[in-house]
């Protein structure tokens, strides 16, 4: 169960994908950090987030891991610190092997 700490640096994170927010008004006092350890405890939090499964395909998906990489961007200087790992059936192997009916 995470602590209220880690829930707020969460909740920061979101925060700040929703909408076109700009970084200085959500983190006036904050520099560029390298890290999201260094992150998180300047923030006050136990654990980072460096990984996420994203267990969905679609629009949503893509808008999501590009909100989350525009953000790592402006907060560490990379997208690269937090990486993705997507969930895949064989149907959507399939589709991506193939470009209007044709092989690749």
């Amino acid at each position: 169960m995470p602590s209220s700490i880690e829930t707020r640096v969460l909740g920061m994170m979101l925060t700040s994908l929703t909408g076109p927010l700009v970084m200085s008004s959500l983190y006036p006092h904050c520099t560029q950090v390298a890290t999201p350890k260094e992150f998180v405890r300047r923030y006050g939090g136990k654990r980072s987030i460096e990984k996420i499964l994203v267990a969905n395909n679609g629009i949503g998906a893509v808008k999501f891991i590009r909100s989350v990489r525009r953000w790592a961007y402006e907060v560490f200087g990379t997208e690269k610190v937090i990486s993705f790992h997507a969930m895949v059936t064989p149907e959507d192997l399939q589709v991506s092997r193939t470009e209007g009916g044709r092989e690749r």
